[in-house]
């Protein structure tokens, strides 16, 4: 588990709050290169459980800071983002 957000306090939609970090959804160790969101999810710690989150129950602030993370990864190259069937 690779954690890429300092632990913080994360709110759903119904206001309830739990403390941890943003994880990887996925790790290429060889190029540092990484996922943020998957199928729709993102994957949080919490105390030492990985907890899978549906990315829209978060609060809108939680999926700003979630989507300029991902723009910070992206810019820098290091971003795994999977193609979409079309």
């Amino acid at each position: 588990m690779v954690a890429i957000s300092p632990e913080r306090i994360w709110t759903n939609n119904k206001k309830k709050e739990i403390n941890g970090a943003l994880l990887a959804t996925t790790f290429e160790k060889e190029s540092g290169r990484f996922g943020i969101v998957d199928a729709g999810n993102v994957n949080l710690l919490v105390g030492k459980k990985k907890f899978i989150v549906p990315f829209k129950s978060l609060s809108v602030k939680d999926q700003e800071y979630i989507n300029k993370i991902t723009d910070s990864a992206r810019k820098a190259g290091k971003l795994i983002e999977k193609k979409r069937d079309k």
